[in-house]
């Protein structure tokens, strides 16, 4: 929380509407559609199609061989009743022409026969007549009454039945003249038959096989589901910052090369949080992240950069350590120490380093930050009275409570990597640091002196009472200068502060 963000004001869009979410699509909801599902139904779907086009080709097969069949056997006894009708027909038997026609007809498929004279004249005739179904045109075609046997098929209307019906024809021929023709009517009804029985077989053995494709593949799927949800559950947990969570199932295929691969990325985010962590100790989490940003260049560079500088150095710490044992006094300024560092932290500054007793701050560096003189501020003012409220809580009880002696400034100052490319420090250098700590040495125990540079700055005279000083000279520049002291924080952010007292003088809060 940032002084400017302390008075309660926050910042909102007029006319905003809450966005409304819109239906999803048939696509949307397929993509939810689990793919061990999606597996079954297109496996289902080959499988169905694969056994439709199957069973078309078997069909059309069946179709054809009963055709030649029908056709063989059909100029086969046309051509052994044109034999045996013959001299029947020239001696104008009637009687054994009409035997003959009727023992053809009581033949399996056979649905009638025609004997005709030469001139097409039906002599004998039995069963189904398919001459009145013929096209006048057609009755006596070369191709049907001809000189040589021949198959035709025709869908016919034949006694209301619309199936097809194959005619065949043979001639008879006596001493080289043609005497008459034969003419048989065969039916398809064990082709249908056989047609059907096919069908059904293909029908039961494509359920068959798509109910074993469902199975298989519902258990295929979910194999190869269960290790992608092992993987969207490691990746949800490191999403999460479980770094820890790795997948323990061992496989030898693909999957289980990219299971490997994941856990090795986990252990290399887990290291390298835990080099962040190490590293965030030594400096600033800012610091710490552009250190890792950019770990494989690294060099000796700075820029210009616009920010403050706060040095708080500790007064009376050498008179608090008399008689205390060493860790005890590393104790107590680790404390003391924290205690600065968590108010830099929560006014979203940087611990540039601490020299000994003193700390130094930084705002606005590495991370622009356009309100950085307010932070500094804000900081300044809450380390004091998290001081003030150690010394009043101390009061009449043995020992005394450190003070601090705080100096501010802002302005141009060169950031980045200094020293040398075997050890380096991120830090700030420049007139304006050395003011800050100039600042902080004119400084009485308890009091923050700042400069004109932070007294001008926009804001600062709405959140906090200065008291302009004396003009006077520092070490190390030629002209006096105009500082001015912080004498108070006004509302609402005193009030805030002192709501984040308590909280930064809590000894379990997290550093």
């Amino acid at each position: 929380m940032t002084p400017a963000e302390s008075t309660g004001v926050s910042p909102s869009t007029p006319g905003a509407t809450p966005e409304v979410p819109a239906p999803r699509g048939w696509r949307e909801r397929l993509d939810r559609v689990s793919i061990a599902w999606k597996w079954s139904l297109a496996i289902a779907a080959i499988t169905v199609i694969g056994m439709s086009a199957l069973g078309a080709v078997v069909i059309r097969y069946q179709e054809e061989v009963f055709g030649e069949q029908i056709e063989r056997l059909g100029t086969t006894v046309a051509l052994q009743l044109a034999e045996s009708a013959q001299e029947p027909l020239l001696a104008e038997d009637r009687l054994l022409l009409g035997l003959l026609a009727s023992n053809v007809v009581r033949l399996e498929g056979i649905l009638g026969s025609v004997i005709l004279a030469a001139d097409g004249t039906v002599v004998a005739q039995e069963g189904v007549d398919p001459l009145p179904s013929l096209p006048a045109a057609e009755k006596r075609t070369a191709a049907l009454l001809g000189d040589t046997p021949a198959a035709h098929r025709w869908q016919l209307q034949i006694d209301n039945d619309g199936q097809p019906v194959t005619l065949v024809s043979a001639p008879m021929v006596f001493n080289g003249l043609l005497t008459g023709h034969v003419l048989l009517v065969f039916d398809h009804l064990l082709e249908r038959q056989a047609q059907q029985r096919s069908l059904w077989v293909i029908i039961a053995t494509t359920m068959m096989m798509v109910g074993f494709a469902a199975v298989a593949s519902i258990y295929l799927g979910r194999r190869i589901v269960q290790p992608i949800q092992l993987l969207t559950d490691a990746s949800r947990a490191f999403g999460e910052g479980q770094l820890n969570y790795r997948i323990q199932e061992q496989r030898q295929d693909e999957i289980g090369d990219l299971i490997t691969t994941l856990n090795q990325m986990a252990d290399g985010l887990l290291e390298k949080r835990q080099v962040e962590a190490a590293l965030s100790r030594y400096v600033s989490d800012s610091v710490a992240r552009e250190i890792l940003r950019e770990i494989d260049s690294i060099d000796l560079d700075g820029r210009h950069a616009s920010g403050s500088v706060v040095f708080a150095d500790i007064s009376g710490f050498s008179q608090l350590s008399e008689g205390l044992e060493p860790r005890q006094v590393g104790d107590l300024l680790n404390h003391y120490l924290g205690i600065v560092d968590r108010a830099a932290k929560f006014y979203r500054g940087t611990t540039d380093k601490f020299i000994g007793d003193c700390a130094m701050l930084v705002f606005g560096i590495p991370e622009e930050d356009p309100e950085h003189v307010l932070n500094a501020l804000g900081c300044a003012t809450l380390v004091r009275s998290c001081i003030e409220r150690m010394l009043a809580e101390r009061a009449g009880q043995d020992g005394e409570v450190a003070e601090f002696h705080i100096g501010v400034n802002a302005g141009e100052m060169l950031a980045g990597n200094l020293g040398s490319l075997e050890r380096m420090q991120f830090t700030v250098v420049g007139d304006t640091v050395n003011i800050a700590e100039r600042l902080c040495s004119i400084a009485a125990r308890g009091e923050i002196v700042v400069s004109d540079a932070v007294a001008q700055a926009a804001g600062v005279a709405e959140l906090f009472e200065l008291e302009a000083m004396e003009q006077i000279k520092l070490r190390g520049r030629r002209k006096p200068m105009t500082v001015f002291r912080v004498t108070g924080v006004r509302e609402p952010l005193a009030s805030r502060q002192q709501e984040e007292v308590a909280r930064l003088l809590d000894p379990e809060i997290e550093t």
